[in-house]
């Protein structure tokens, strides 16, 4: 395989992680309080473009800001605000993309 083909796999994998960790937190049931502000912190974590991911310089940033975004879920589950199941299922996206991020920049 070509470096660019293996490039192009590499990012295309980055992307399709990116976009689950950004979907998932819409489905999640967030109880009491303020929901909509809550699911927007969640987002906000997590808003960079999955092309940031692999910009050259940008991947500790990414990982950081994702490693942040597993703080605000366990916070949310130890306040018993989302299921563990649910806790689960995000820190398991966020691990996968930075683990691809990782593997991506070693």
């Amino acid at each position: 395989m070509s470096p660019s083909s293996a490039r192009f796999r590499q990012l295309s994998r980055q992307h399709d992680l990116a976009d689950r960790v950004r979907a998932r937190p819409q489905s999640v049931a967030i109880t009491a309080g303020k929901v909509d502000t809550e699911r927007a912190g969640l987002l906000q974590l997590i808003e960079h473009p999955p092309e940031a991911l692999a910009a050259p310089g940008k991947t500790s940033d990414a990982i950081n800001k994702l490693l942040d975004y597993e703080v605000k879920v366990d916070q949310l589950e130890a306040a018993g605000r989302i299921s563990a199941e649910s806790a689960a299922q995000l820190r398991a996206d966020a691990e996968a993309t930075i683990a691809c991020l990782q593997s991506s920049s070693a």
